[in-house]
């Protein structure tokens, strides 16, 4: 017979301590080498990875700006909000504001 692992809000998943030793070493690695060599060496190695970008940078995003991934809505009272698009539920609604970015 299995006996059933309850989980509690005070239950720490087993992995948990190996995580809190191994990003800071990871941490440590990745600042060895600038952002482009390590997206060129995780690309080589046939690796999904991109670097994390604020909101500006993915508005301005070659990528979101072809696939038109980012939708605005004009919002009374605050001006225009971005989000990104649900892909197929607003696909053919263009934007209707000026991208004005900070």
């Amino acid at each position: 017979m299995t006996k059933e692992r309850k989980l509690s809000p005070t239950h720490e998943p087993p992995y948990r301590g190996l995580r809190d030793a191994l990003i800071p070493q990871l941490r440590e690695v990745f600042l060895t080498r600038p952002t482009d060599a390590w997206l060129a060496r995780l690309h080589a190695a046939d690796l999904i990875a991109e670097r994390i970008l604020n909101p500006g940078e993915w508005l301005r995003n070659v990528h979101v700006e072809a696939t038109r991934a980012a939708v605005c809505q004009q919002t009374p009272g605050v001006g225009p909000v971005y989000s990104p698009r649900t892909p197929g539920i607003a696909a053919s609604r263009r934007t209707t504001c000026a991208l004005r970015l900070i």
